[in-house]
């Protein structure tokens, strides 16, 4: 071979697996620092990672729901530096993938949520919420409107369920457990000082289920009446109603049961 089709260098089996180690650090690095330093590599991650028991198609569904609504929030002008940015992005990628898996029955660790039941029983319905903990007694015609929902615009710890009850609605809230709220006591003694609503009280008192559960009775100058009482899973959960009949709802409210 002559001096011009020899190489130059001769590069050994040593060096060519170093390099090689050196080339996929650099690629695996630079994808570790994507992933865990940047806004968009957290959501891809996210969505990898949260919900994993879910469907796989279900997973992009979510993705695909939660990329837009995130990038409608930044479109205009924000006053933070981006690494704040980034974090709200953070934020709002899970938030919305989490409400998102809910709306399709799984939490975010990819557990089924049990969707709650109305069954008939002779001349009333039982109904039973297992998300929540709770169950209750309601008229025969009743319906579910709509079953532990999220609405993360709104409270990203608050499920939204609504009962049609005849030619009224029900609505049922329910709280990840959180202070100052940890007992019945607490949640009697501060609730006129710390309300689930921003409207003013008329009258709060205290009612006795026959399942022994206790319960705030409350009504509210905007003319609903709330019924507050404690989940045995340290859940806040609030039934109110406008047009409801007053004896519709005491009768619920005398066969609440939590579990």
């Amino acid at each position: 071979m002559s001096i011009l089709t020899e190489p130059i260098f001769k590069v050994s089996k040593r060096a060519k697996v170093i390099m090689s180690i050196l080339f996929f650090a650099a690629i695996f690095g630079g994808g570790y620092w994507f992933l865990m330093h940047t806004a968009r590599g957290g959501s891809l991650a996210l969505y990898a990672i949260g919900g994993r028991g879910a469907p796989a198609a279900l997973h992009l569904a979510c993705a695909e729901e939660a990329d837009p609504r995130v990038s409608s929030k930044f479109e205009l002008p924000l006053a933070f530096d981006e690494a704040t940015k980034d974090q709200l992005k953070g934020f709002w990628y899970y938030s919305y993938f989490r409400e998102c898996l809910f709306e399709n029955g799984y939490d975010f660790k990819g557990n089924t949520v049990a969707p709650s039941t109305i069954t008939a029983k002779g001349e009333v319905s039982f109904y039973e919420n297992k998300y929540m903990g709770f169950s209750a007694l309601v008229p025969a015609h009743t319906t579910l409107a709509l079953d532990n929902a999220l609405n993360v615009d709104f409270d990203d710890s608050l499920f939204f369920s609504l009962l049609r009850i005849d030619s009224g609605k029900a609505a049922i809230e329910a709280y990840t457990k959180r202070d100052p709220f940890t007992s019945f006591d607490t949640l009697r003694d501060q609730y006129v000082m710390n309300p689930l609503t921003k409207t003013p009280i008329v009258d709060i008192a205290t009612r006795t289920s026959i399942h022994n559960v206790q319960m705030l009775y409350i009504t509210e100058a905007n003319a609903s009446t709330r019924l507050v009482f404690m989940g045995t899973n340290g859940r806040v959960i609030s039934i109110s109603t406008k047009d409801i009949p007053a004896q519709t709802l005491e009768a619920i409210a005398s066969t609440i049961s939590v579990f």
